[in-house]
């Protein structure tokens, strides 16, 4: 019954603000190319951002959107990672495109 305890706690969503989201980055990551990041971080860190939840006013002053396409509005970097908010008003698209 502990254990069940545990595993829904870990598995419940984190709100947390994008201060702590960069703190919780920079703890986890280094700076090298992300095709040299191992597989078992990738896992840990898909794991970690999917259980997040943010408040609006959080990430309400990135949200902007342009008539003529999508917006990718910054957050933040540094040289271990980029945070985004990418903005699509209804019908626009963007174009195929690859992230290797």
């Amino acid at each position: 019954s502990s254990s069940r305890k545990r595993r829904a706690t870990r598995s419940a969503p984190a709100y947390v603000s994008f201060d702590e989201l960069v703190t919780l980055l920079r703890a986890q990551l280094d700076v090298r190319p992300a095709a040299q990041r191992s597989s078992a971080l990738i896992e840990r860190m898909t794991h970690m951002l999917g259980a997040m939840r943010f408040n609006c006013k959080e990430w309400a002053p990135y949200v902007h959107f342009r008539e003529s396409m999508y917006t990718r509005n910054l957050v933040g970097y540094d040289a271990r990672f980029t945070m985004l908010v990418l903005c699509w008003a209804p019908g626009q698209e963007s174009p195929v495109h690859d992230h290797a």
